[in-house]
Parts: C-alpha cells; sequence; structure tokens
C-alpha cells in the first residue's frame, strides 16, 4: 500500500499494525504473481536437443538463428541445427515427440524402433509399452520377444546398481589446465586452446585465405577469419569450429577428409595445401590435433558414436544399440559425400520415424525379393 492510502486508513480508524499487516500480505500477493510467472517462464524453455542420430544433449540452450548454442558445465557448444530433431523441455516430451511419429506409421518395427531408443535413454517403462503396441500390430515379431526380455534385465541391473549405490566416489585428480582456455563444442579446454592457438590459424591462412573455404564460399567448408581481439572471436571460433568437425571422421582419424583432401590437388594453384616443410609441420599438427578430437566423448556423442567414458550423461547404454546410429553412419567416411553435400547430407538423412521414408524404405526391401 502506498502512502496516501496508509494514511486515509489511519484516518478511517485503523491502527498501524493492522495498516503494516495488510501492506505485508499484499506485497507477499505481488511477490507470488512475479514469481509465478517468471516459473512459467523458465519451466518451458527448452534445456534437451534431440539429436537426428538418437542421442540427447542436455544443458542451458539458446538459439542463434536455425543454430543452438548449449551450457555445459565444462563449457559452451555450438550445435548446427541441421543435427538437431528437436529442441525440448525434458526427455519425456522428446519421447512424446517420437511416439507421435511412431505411430502414424502405425507398423511393428516403428514402434520396436522407438523402444530400443527408449532403452537407451532408461526409459524402460516406455520401452515395454511400445513393444508390448508392436506385438499387438504383430504377433510373430519375435525380434520384440527377445528386445523385451533384455529390457528386463537391463531394467533390473539399473535398480541393483542403484540399490547398491553407496558414498559417492572423489573424482580423480584431473591435471591443470589454462585457466584462460575456454572449452569448444564441449571440448576439453587444452583442445579448445590448440584449436583457437594452433589449428585455426593453419586453417584460416592456408584454405580461408585462399579463398576456396572463405565464409561466402558454396563448397560446404566454410571458415571465418578471426580478427586479433576482436569481441566476435568466441562465435567465429564456435562456427569454425563447427565447420571442421563435420570432415573429422571419430571412427577412422587419420582417413578424415580434413585430413586427405588437402593432399590432393586443391585451391585455386591446383596444388597440395601443405606442400613446403612448414606444410608438412602443420600438417602434423592437424594430424595430432584430430586423432585427439576423435577420441573425445562430447565429439563422439554428437556423432551417434559409442563413447569410451562412463561418466557422460547421454551416452547410450549398453545392452541396446542406438537404432538411430546408422542415419549418420556415412557423414564424414571417405567418398560417400562430396565437401558442398555434407550440411545437405545431415539435414536430409534417412529419419526412422518419417512415415515417407520408412515407405520408400519398405518398398525397395519388396522390389529387391
Amino acid at each position: 500500500m502506498d502512502e496516501p492510502a496508509t494514511r486515509d486508513a489511519v484516518r478511517r480508524g485503523w491502527s498501524p499494525g493492522l495498516v503494516c499487516a495488510l501492506a505485508l500480505v499484499w506485497a507477499l500477493i505481488l511477490l507470488g504473481r512475479g514469481a509465478g510467472a517468471d516459473g512459467g517462464r523458465d519451466s518451458s524453455a527448452p534445456r534437451l536437443l534431440l539429436m537426428r542420430n538418437g542421442n540427447v544433449v542436455q544443458g542451458k540452450i539458446l538459439r542463434s538463428g536455425d543454430d543452438f548454442f548449449v551450457q555445459l558445465p565444462g563449457g559452451q557448444m555450438f550445435v548446427p541445427g541441421t543435427l538437431v530433431r528437436l529442441a525440448c523441455v525434458d526427455l519425456q516430451e522428446a519421447y512424446e515427440h517420437l511416439r507421435e511419429r511412431a505411430a502414424a506409421q502405425s507398423e511393428a518395427e516403428a514402434y520396436i524402433t522407438l523402444a530400443k531408443w527408449c532403452a537407451t535413454q532408461k526409459l524402460f517403462v516406455e520401452a515395454r509399452r511400445e513393444l508390448a503396441t508392436a506385438l499387438e500390430l504383430d504377433p510373430s515379431k519375435q525380434s520384440a520377444r527377445d528386445l523385451m526380455t533384455r529390457i528386463d534385465i537391463l531394467a533390473r541391473d539399473a535398480r541393483e546398481a542403484e540399490d547398491s549405490r553407496g558414498a559417492p566416489r572423489p573424482e580423480p585428480a584431473r591435471p591443470k589446465s589454462d585457466k584462460n582456455a575456454e572449452s569448444l563444442a564441449g571440448l576439453r579446454p587444452e583442445l579448445s586452446a590448440r584449436f583457437t592457438r594452433k589449428i585455426q590459424p593453419i586453417l584460416t591462412n592456408n584454405c580461408a585465405a585462399a579463398g576456396c573455404h572463405g565464409p561466402r564460399s558454396d563448397n560446404g567448408f566454410r571458415l571465418q577469419k578471426v580478427a586479433h581481439g576482436a569481441s566476435s572471436n568466441r562465435l567465429a571460433a564456435e562456427r569454425n569450429l563447427a565447420s571442421v568437425l563435420e570432415f573429422v571422421d571419430v571412427d577412422r582419424p587419420a582417413g578424415s577428409r580434413l585430413l586427405t583432401v588437402p593432399r590432393g590437388n586443391h585451391g585455386r594453384g591446383g596444388k597440395p595445401v601443405f606442400s613446403s616443410a612448414t606444410g608438412n609441420d602443420q600438417l602434423a599438427e592437424l594430424k595430432l590435433w584430430v586423432q585427439a578430437v576423435a577420441r573425445e566423448d562430447s565429439i563422439r556423442e554428437l556423432k551417434g558414436r559409442p563413447v569410451e567414458s562412463a561418466h557422460v550423461a547421454t551416452k547410450p547404454r549398453a545392452g541396446v544399440e542406438n537404432p538411430f546410429a546408422s542415419a549418420d553412419a556415412e557423414i564424414g567416411k571417405r567418398g560417400s559425400v562430396r565437401p558442398d553435400r555434407v550440411r545437405q547430407a545431415s539435414a536430409e538423412q534417412l529419419d526412422p520415424f518419417d512415415p515417407e521414408a520408412f515407405n520408400r524404405a519398405r518398398k525397395s526391401k519388396v522390389e529387391r525379393r
């Protein structure tokens, strides 16, 4: 209550104590309304990205045009929009989205695929429900019965692990890293620092400067020039790293197009990029970085490949393969796509829950018979 209203209430015979109490109640009501409005906005904000390869990335999500930035405990990750199926509030919303797409197909195989995804995310109750639906549509599906047995075992193991969980184990000591190095795309700070200080200059000076891979190039591999001390360096580095990672094969690092393409006739002069003695040293530096990045859990996860560390929360769980992994497994293999098709291929990969794609694949199988 404001001062005039308070004075008026006192003139009417209300005690000062009663006036203060009413003012306090009114303030609490307004505070509750404000908190409720803020809570509503926070609860609807996306906190999870459902990737086209079936993995999920969780964190504080910010949209940048068609792309996304995800704030992770170890730093910030730039995720191209072509790799994202859906930005959602939580895992349950992601599941409901996939369930609607499976229902549109009304095929037992679609529900089995969804059950596999549920199992990789420890949604065992939902996985059983999808398998039950699959068996209703096609009681002869032995694969659904086998998967039901495997999921029962996984669920039991998960319960036992939860029951036997004791005091949290202390984190192993980590080597100290450069405090000024920021994490890009979820990379460890030391790998991020190597990218910004060595790898990015090598690529921008040899590729972007030559004109064949500048910001306006139309061949699918674009690099932005990074000006010393510019405030936009962070964003440029994130975008450059995203472009570079599309040409890294995490399963066969030595065969990555980032390493093989520059060895052939390249650029305006039609010569190998790294042909001089200095170029050989730069190529060796690039090889070491690619090999290290290929072992990074965050990068392997983003590309839908198995990760090595057990601490990654979004790692597909053992026992059931990620049913979406094959959708983008061909991207990055030598000769499978042209450089100018990499981004387009990421957007056009087979969607197991797309009714038209499912029907085309089924028709192709029938014709081959």
